[in-house]
């Protein structure tokens, strides 16, 4: 019986701990909770702001890529100083002095940082045992760290001896110099420093977000790009080298192989200069001696501006999102910018909102280039050209031209890039609207980088910033319309002076921006009448004029025959040649009609005569 009663006993305590299972406390305290104690003494559920081990293998250190490198033993203490003294005492303490008969004496084994048995002192945020500076304090103070390197960076570029030389037989060296002479991880990890310790830390997330505009030099796919494209030139270079090919037409001053050398010419980037950081040839000596087995198409260049700008460019304008509207201030002081004697510049919501409107500019830009297939089959051409020796030869494919080939057509994925440039032209004008409001009410402008007499009219008889705004924004919403002047000219003369006498010719044409943009043509060739290309035979000479005692006549010393493009139209009668066309230009002229086009634009319809020579002639075969 008293088995069973045992038994009986045991069940119910097993089926009472299963119902009420003992849940295991995080470091937090928290019953079941998840969060993780990391080697810094951090505890949260955030794995990602762990802290790590700076080059000299301390944990949550920050010991520099230079101070690393110089010190020649490569040996650390547990401080992190290079040919240090201090160790681990019994108690776990870097650089404690704890005793062994201390530590036989702690029958718990726990000691505190300052090396006391069950003490109750622990590391404040700033490192400090026993220390009482908050988290405020330390975020700010992490803050200030990176803002002082950020700016001491712009002002002087970066350390020679981390940035490598150019070395132009070296493969990847662009890539290299690139991505080690432009990096900012050090001053970035300040600012994620700052935000493990206070996540909502505004001052940290200003920080990340120009971070994530100028480490755009570190990714991995801009790095293989720039391999690529060097390669490309490298290989053109070594094999055309006897060509006395111009050197100067790839480096520069700033620029090596197409890649800024310096951090000064990095900074100074312009987004119509994009290509500049792609290096793409554009002589046409250069041109001619591309090879397509060492060449990356141009949708290379797409790719990295979708994959790596877009998405930085994305990140920066949520972490602008995050910071504006919480009466912050970004404070340039004098020390910066190495100017003393100078005033100290407060960023505000003016400035910021401006920042977020110019990144939206940037990426409405990215998105209209990123749309369409611009690969061109120039490797081909730059083959039939070698082979021709100056000029195509019959052998030539030009059906890529025709209507139905993949050139200027949406790529896969695309069919929202082009509406989505057109939301962020109207972000353009909703944060230049917000900018100016924030102004319009600050009263503190002392040391604001823009004031509102900056922006005032001279002469008092000019629209207001918000009537601009609404000006613009009625065009990129609404249809509206527009006037051009297509009347002619003629010049009249007296015996003292000529001049010209115009008659107005006035068309008025409704445009359809938003229209053209939120519903993008498939195939921006469509607006022509339907046609296919195919290669012809054409004859082509070499002439030029000479002077001679009768004047300047044309000698023509050689000539021979190419294979040209032959455009085929579709169409086989005038009217339906000129049906074909797509008068409102794909939408953005919804209102245009043929004999609008005709009568009013062009002056004069187009004859029967007209239509057969245009539908039979070869336009090469002159």
């Amino acid at each position: 019986m008293k088995a069973l009663t045992y038994l009986l006993i045991l069940f119910s305590l097993i089926i009472v701990s299963c119902e009420n299972p003992t849940e295991v406390e995080d470091c937090a305290g928290v019953a079941g909770g998840t969060a993780v104690e990391d080697n810094c003494g951090i505890c949260d559920s955030d794995s990602t702001n762990d802290c790590v081990q700076d080059c000299a293998g301390v944990w949550g250190g920050d010991a520099t890529t230079t101070e690393c490198d110089a010190c020649t033993s490569g040996v650390f203490d547990c401080a992190g100083t290079c040919d240090g003294t201090a160790v681990v005492d019994c108690a776990g303490v870097c650089g404690g002095d704890a005793t062994t008969a201390e530590c036989d004496a702690c029958t718990s084994g726990v000691f505190d940082c300052a090396s006391i048995c069950d003490g109750t002192a622990v590391v404040d945020c700033a490192g400090v045992c026993g220390g009482d500076a908050t988290a405020a304090e330390c975020a700010d103070a992490y803050v200030n760290e990176g803002n002082e390197a950020f700016f001491s960076f712009m002002m002087n570029g970066s350390n020679e001896e981390e940035c490598p030389e150019f070395d132009e037989d070296e493969d990847g060296s662009a890539s290299n110099v690139l991505k080690e002479c432009l990096d900012m991880g050090d001053i970035e990890s300040k600012y994620d420093q700052a935000l493990a310790i206070d996540p909502n830390h505004k001052g940290a997330t200003f920080g990340k977000a120009y971070m994530e505009l100028f480490q755009i030099s570190q990714d991995e796919l801009l790095k293989t790009t720039i391999n690529d494209w060097e390669n490309c030139f490298k290989h053109y270079i070594d094999e055309f080298e006897d060509d006395d090919l111009d050197r100067s037409i790839i480096n520069s001053n700033e620029f090596e192989m197409g890649f800024p050398n310096s951090g000064n010419a990095f900074f100074s980037f312009d987004v119509k200069r994009i290509l500049n950081f792609i290096p793409i040839i554009t002589s046409h000596k250069d041109l001619l001696l591309r090879n397509n087995d060492n060449c990356p198409e141009i949708s290379s260049i797409q790719d990295v501006l979708e994959n790596v700008f877009l998405a930085r460019i994305s990140n920066t304008i949520d972490k602008l999102d995050e910071v504006l509207d919480n009466n912050f201030v970004f404070t340039i002081t004098p020390t910066m910018i190495e100017d003393p004697d100078g005033d100290r510049i407060e960023i505000d919501d003016t400035e910021i909102y401006l920042m977020k409107a110019f990144m939206h500019q940037i990426r409405a830009i990215i998105y209209a280039i990123i749309t369409y297939d611009v690969n061109v089959p120039y490797y081909d051409i730059i083959d039939e050209l070698i082979d021709g020796e100056g000029y195509p030869t019959t052998n030539m494919d030009w059906s890529w031209l025709s209507t139905n080939s993949s050139l200027l057509t949406i790529r896969s994925g695309q069919d929202n890039s082009w509406p989505n440039a057109h939301a962020d032209l109207n972000n353009v004008l909703g944060s230049i609207e917000n900018a100016w409001n924030f102004l319009d009410a600050d009263t503190y402008t002392e040391f604001d980088a823009i004031q509102k007499d900056m922006v005032e009219c001279d002469d008092g008889d000019c629209p207001t910033v918000p009537e601009v705004i609404e000006d613009i924004r009625d065009i990129l919403n609404e249809p509206f319309k527009v006037e051009l002047d297509f009347g002619d000219c003629v010049v009249v003369c007296d015996q003292d002076d000529c001049w010209d006498e115009c008659e107005e010719e006035i068309v008025e044409i409704t445009v359809d921006i938003k229209g053209f943009l939120t519903n993008p043509p498939q195939n921006l060739k469509t607006l022509l009448p339907t046609y296919t290309v195919t290669t012809g035979t054409c004859e082509w000479e070499d002439c030029h004029e000479v002077w001679t005692p009768d004047g300047y006549s044309e000698v023509c010393e050689d000539s021979g025959t190419w294979g040209c493009p032959v455009l085929t139209w579709e169409a086989k009668t005038c009217e339906e040649w000129k049906d074909g066309w797509d008068y409102t230009v794909l939408g953005l002229f919804p209102e245009m009609t043929q004999e609008k086009f005709f009568d009013d634009i062009v002056g004069e319809d187009i004859d029967p005569d007209d239509c057969e020579e245009i539908l039979e002639a070869n336009l090469f075969d002159n």
